[in-house]
């Protein structure tokens, strides 16, 4: 089945955030990544409720750690079981990439939503700045209150990601404007 909506949540912390011995998912895993889990199920819901097509929503936890626990914090908070799906990744640039190779080729135009803290954006400018109408991406941004010590820790484990579009397509792309452009100068 084509995805049209697909959540890509970005679950990887650092390994100075040990998971918890606990029940309570709130303490078991980093603040920062919870509120990214929280966003998820805010967009979920708006997704649901804007759009008719919601059996062809997929939800991806992105990460490295344990991320069955995150997708049963998921389900705590009403995301559906059989959206969920869990992929490793090293970092931002490994999620992007596999997102775009999950989408380049699919006929109906998915919207992809990133979520990450807020920071984190810029590692995601090749995919977000894409203007495309076959690919639309957006980016919602989560609160990260660590010390910006631990913040500056991370940014050194991440990279730009860098994604090959095909020259041809672009090409198109960049006549369709053209025309456009010449038409609505002719008035």
């Amino acid at each position: 089945m084509e995805e049209r909506h697909i959540i890509a949540i970005y679950c990887r912390f650092s390994n100075d955030d040990k998971i918890k011995n606990t029940d309570n998912y709130s303490q078991m895993f980093p603040e920062y990544v919870i509120n990214r889990i929280n966003k998820a199920s805010e967009v979920y819901s708006r997704i649901v409720s804007s759009h008719p097509d919601k059996e062809y929503i997929k939800i991806i936890f992105f990460g490295q750690k344990p991320i069955e626990l995150l997708k049963n914090y998921g389900m705590s908070i009403g995301l559906p079981e059989e959206k969920i799906g869990l992929d490793n990744c090293k970092d931002i640039s490994a999620m992007a990439k596999k997102i775009w190779m999950t989408v380049k080729d699919n006929n109906a135009t998915p919207r992809v939503y990133f979520i990450a803290s807020n920071w984190q954006w810029i590692y995601l400018v090749p995919l977000i700045s894409v203007k495309d109408t076959q690919y639309q991406f957006y980016f919602e941004g989560t609160i990260d209150e660590r010390h910006p010590d631990k913040i500056e820790m991370d940014k050194m484990m991440e990279r730009v990601t860098k994604i090959n579009l095909n020259k041809n397509r672009l090409a198109n792309v960049l006549d369709k404007v053209g025309t456009s452009l010449s038409e609505n100068l002719k008035g």
